[in-house]
């Protein structure tokens, strides 16, 4: 299998020897943006490395492990080293190598980190990275296609050996799968590729949905503790299997309590929360509470304050006696935990102070009037201190939620696919589908709705039109 105008995957070689014991932390070029947000391809997500055009060293899977690379020094097999990380035999000829990577979940992409820990004589000497969006789950044959229309989102560029290769990427397009190209050969040992979930939101219509899902575009704000495990852990998907596979805080010495701030995937009503202590035992919280708000109806601003408190955001300055804060949203200011917006009655109680058991999945469902509720943001506390393996809140979207989640996506759709959906999955003709296409990004719900609603479209089918309002918007057109 050879990727479009890439090489093929054999050559001779005899010995991949990697060395070092420790993995120096660089970057070639790109920012600290480059590495927030979330993995992409994280295996957690369900991402795959699904071909390659060479492992006779190291396993394709290798890239996506979740844990940092170690080192072997003295493990050999038949066919030499043993190495944590992806690695090809030595080419003899042209080309280059390659590995396919279908992301756990689609977005756009921020930064690509091609690290190359514990490969000192034996490293690519330069990479690229390429993204396509497709539809469904195409073969590495599909992928590899001509016609598939592959983005260079990281030009050729040099690696350094032993090291973080961070590459910042700066491209506002839906994908859901990238091509990393290594030139000519020779060992990675992990990829990682940051930035923001953007669901499908034809795959969230008529299900049950989790809104602060990782995996449906639900975000950390921040939160007051990540001593032993980041607070993004309780959003991932599936259950925790170890206690590791929370998130924990470190035990407080103070009268303060420890929270996580949450943005849904969309404005939604929250119908019922799973809140689960699995694995932890004897460090269990002993309570915990939600409190919600609508953002978009107040600006949001929250203090959360306390003795010892801090956010754990790399940005953050402190701002009073054992607190920090980096987010501009965030503040830490005084004593006793308060939430405040242009009107704190906008904030509501989705549950109020309950008693937690250890190592228990508890289920709670909300009340009628704080399920009536719209909310885009969820305030977790835990009292006092501990651990939690999972976060769950189920609900629907409302109407506008909905709709943002549609613009959202089709704003960032590559050309090529959101002419796909339009003419094939809506029914436009070609001029009106290229006239849609064209005049995004439209940001807001409602500037598309209008020119559906007004017919801005001449000429266009109703029945077309009202396909469109229902894949994008998640509307049907009023008689």
């Amino acid at each position: 299998m050879t990727p479009s105008g890439g090489g093929a995957s054999s050559g001779g070689a005899t010995g991949g020897n990697t060395g070092a014991t420790s993995g120096n932390s660089g970057a070639t070029s790109g920012n600290s943006g480059a590495t927030s947000g979330v993995n992409l391809a994280s295996r957690r997500l369900g991402a795959s490395v699904i071909a390659a055009s060479d492992e006779f060293f190291g396993e394709k899977e290798d890239l996506l492990r979740p844990t940092a690379p170690v080192t072997h020094p003295h493990a050999f097999g038949h066919k030499g080293q043993t190495v944590d990380g992806w690695e090809t035999r030595r080419r003899r000829g042209t080309g280059h190598d390659f590995a396919l990577v279908r992301l756990g979940a689609a977005g756009v992409i921020h930064g690509v980190v091609v690290d190359t820990a514990h490969f000192t004589g034996n490293y690519p000497a330069a990479c690229s990275v390429q993204a396509c969006a497709a539809d469904g789950y195409p073969s590495p044959e599909d992928l590899c296609a001509a016609s598939m229309p592959w983005v260079e989102i990281v030009p050729r560029s040099p690696l350094a050996g032993d090291t973080e290769n961070i590459f910042a990427v700066r491209y506002d397009r839906w994908f859901t799968h990238v091509r990393l190209n290594i030139y000519p050969d020779g060992g990675v040992a992990r990829l990682r590729v940051h930035g923001e979930v953007v669901p499908d939101p034809r795959l969230l219509d008529g299900v049950p949905l989790d809104l602060v899902a990782q995996e449906n575009g639900g975000t950390v704000i921040d939160a007051s503790d990540r001593f032993y495990s980041a607070p993004e852990n309780v959003i991932a998907p599936g259950r925790a299997d170890k206690m590791g596979d929370g998130w924990e805080t470190r035990r407080r010495r103070d009268v303060g309590n420890d929270w996580v701030l949450f943005k849904l995937t969309a404005a939604g009503h929250i119908r019922q929360v799973v809140i689960d202590t699995s694995y932890f035992i004897g460090n269990a919280p002993a309570a915990c509470a939600l409190r919600a708000c609508d953002a978009t109806v107040s600006v949001l601003d929250v203090t959360i304050a306390g003795p010892g408190q801090a956010t754990g955001n790399p940005d953050m300055t402190a701002t009073g006696p054992g607190q920090a804060a980096g987010n501009p949203d965030v503040a830490v200011t005084g004593p006793g935990p308060t939430i405040a917006g242009q009107d704190a009655a906008e904030w509501f109680d989705l549950l109020p102070r309950t008693r937690l058991q250890a190592d228990t999945r508890h289920r709670f469902r909300i009340g009628a009037a704080a399920a009536a509720r719209r909310a885009t943001h969820v305030l977790l506390e835990i009292y006092p201190d501990g651990g939690l393996a999972r976060l769950q809140l189920f609900g629907e979207f409302d109407t506008d939620g909905r709709a943002c989640v549609g613009v959202r996506w089709f704003d960032r759709l590559p050309a090529d696919h959101a002419m796909a959906v339009l003419i094939g999955e809506c029914g436009l003709a070609e001029s009106l589908a290229a006239a849609l296409a064209g005049g995004r990004p439209y940001r807001k719900a409602s500037r598309l709705e209008a020119l559906l609603a007004d017919r801005g479209l001449p000429g266009a089918d109703t029945e077309a039109v009202a396909r469109v309002r229902s894949v994008i918007l998640g509307r049907w057109l009023e008689p």
